[in-house]
């Protein structure tokens, strides 16, 4: 085999080796760009998450307010209605 064949062959060798190194990079790159993306998926749905959550207490809230206000008035009736009777 002579010089050159040998240098011939590292070069093929050395070009599929880049070739193969700049597609890992590329792949590498996408990759990162998925995980950040995930990332920010992630962050937004943890957003969501607290805000319904807020939304869902202020529900609650508004819920035991109306079950108060109806309570009071049961009451009320009861006793205009006791009131109504013992005259």
């Amino acid at each position: 085999m002579s010089n050159k064949t040998v240098l011939e062959e590292l070069d093929t060798k050395i070009s599929s080796i880049l070739k193969k190194y700049i597609e890992l990079q590329e792949e590498n790159k996408a990759l990162k760009e998925t995980i950040t993306s995930y990332k920010d998926t992630e962050v937004k749905l943890r957003e969501e998450i607290v805000k319904l959550r807020e939304e869902d207490e202020l529900k609650e809230l508004e819920l035991e307010e109306i079950n108060l206000r109806i309570e009071r008035s049961i009451g009320l009736y009861f006793k205009e209605e006791a009131a109504f009777l013992a005259s």
